[in-house]
């Protein structure tokens, strides 16, 4: 009996190391390993601005506690989060708007 070529065979499983999932490629299934191991970036300006997100996340997880009060107060019933909030003031993008009415 000869097996279907549609299925991911054992050994396929076999070789992906970790994780692993089933996806379909031009209509075969196809095992892949997951997460995808990925590279130090190539680009200086990308591993410039990855070690500055970092640095970001760092002081947005250590914001002081009035900061983490306004901006919880100013995201409610919007699309921001509180953090997303203090990430931008942190870039210099934050800025604010006050409707006229």
């Amino acid at each position: 009996m000869k097996p279907s070529r549609d299925i991911p065979s054992l050994i396929q499983l076999h070789k992906a190391k970790g994780h692993v999932y089933v996806t379909s490629w031009k209509g075969r299934l196809v095992v892949k390993a997951w997460p995808r191991a990925r590279g130090t970036p190539k680009s200086a300006t990308t591993r410039e601005q990855m070690a500055v997100f970092a640095v970001s996340q760092a002081l947005a997880k250590l914001s002081l506690p009035e900061d983490v009060q306004i901006s919880e107060a100013e995201t409610k019933g919007t699309g921001w989060y509180p953090r997303d909030m203090r990430t931008a003031a942190m870039y210099g993008t934050l800025f604010e708007v006050r409707y006229l009415y």
